[in-house]
């Protein structure tokens, strides 16, 4: 949804510079750790992140807002316009707009390590809310209903390997597991095997290549659930191109709640991962 702009922001803008429109800010400033600084995503309190920095930036209310609602294309920034109220969409772009106007750090000062840093918790003093179950996990990975579920691309053991071995994930660092569920495209990697191809009679089909020969193409055909392996002769294509970015499905952020990628996470760590872990 869109929401109307102009001289109602401008009015705002101006009421925050000006110091004013506190309680709304106020507003936006509980609102933002929930949605904005999720792990991955921008820093605590508009800091620094995996996201850009949001702290002593210049910005227009109006451009502001409309990136808040309809969120940035081909990006990690997703659109809030259907998850927040309107109050909410103007509280949070108050908020930003009052950390924007407030100065960058002094030259020299210390500036906050993006390195990995472990996290020492005691799992049993948390609730269960904040910890995520193994077996839970192992449920939510081998689901095989809807969109959701891992093992039709990726293997653990089981599974039919369209994706990456997942073995290996519990010597990896549960933040940059999340990363990699939630956003992707966050990191670069040879995706050189992703394709769309046109057929000739009208057919579009996404998929990753297996193998190609002189004769015909074998892939993974994305379009249904799980990855069907079909095997196309190349007389039969029209156009076959390479896709940017991954084959990832790019919303698993609305299909599973925290609780349950923290179960998922515990699944692939082999252990019980915590919330507070992944800050």
């Amino acid at each position: 949804m869109r929401f109307m702009v102009g001289v109602v922001l401008a009015t705002a803008w101006a009421g925050l510079a000006a110091g004013q429109n506190s309680g709304l800010a106020s507003e936006g400033r509980a609102l933002f750790p929930r949605y904005c600084s999720i792990p991955y995503c921008h820093g605590s309190e508009g800091g620094e992140g995996r996201a850009p920095t949001l702290r002593g930036r210049t910005r227009d209310p109006g451009a502001l807002r409309d990136i808040v609602v309809n969120g940035i294309p081909d990006t990690s920034m997703p659109d809030f316009g259907e998850r927040l109220t309107e109050n909410e969409v103007d509280a949070v772009v108050a908020y930003v707009l009052s950390i924007s106007i407030a100065p960058p750090p002094e030259a020299g000062a210390s500036v906050p390590s993006r390195e990995a840093k472990p996290v020492s918790v005691d799992i049993e003093s948390l609730p269960a809310s904040l910890v995520g179950v193994p077996e839970r996990g192992a449920t939510l990975f081998f689901e095989a209903s809807g969109e959701r579920g891992c093992t039709g691309c990726h293997h653990m053991g089981r599974g039919d390997g369209v994706g990456p071995d997942l073995s290996a994930a519990k010597e990896q660092d549960p933040r940059a597991l999340l990363r990699d569920i939630l956003f992707p495209d966050a990191e670069d990697a040879d995706r050189s095997a992703f394709f769309t191809i046109e057929l000739k009679d009208g057919e579009h089909i996404r998929g990753i290549v297996q193998e190609e020969s002189e004769t015909a193409v074998r892939l993974h055909d994305l379009s249904t659930r799980p990855p069907v392996l079909r095997r196309i002769a190349k007389e039969s294509i029209a156009k076959m191109e390479p896709v940017p970015g991954s084959p990832m499905p790019k919303n698993f952020g609305e299909l599973y709640t925290w609780k349950e990628l923290l179960d998922i996470l515990a699944f692939l760590q082999g252990r019980a991962v915590s919330y507070p872990e992944l800050h």
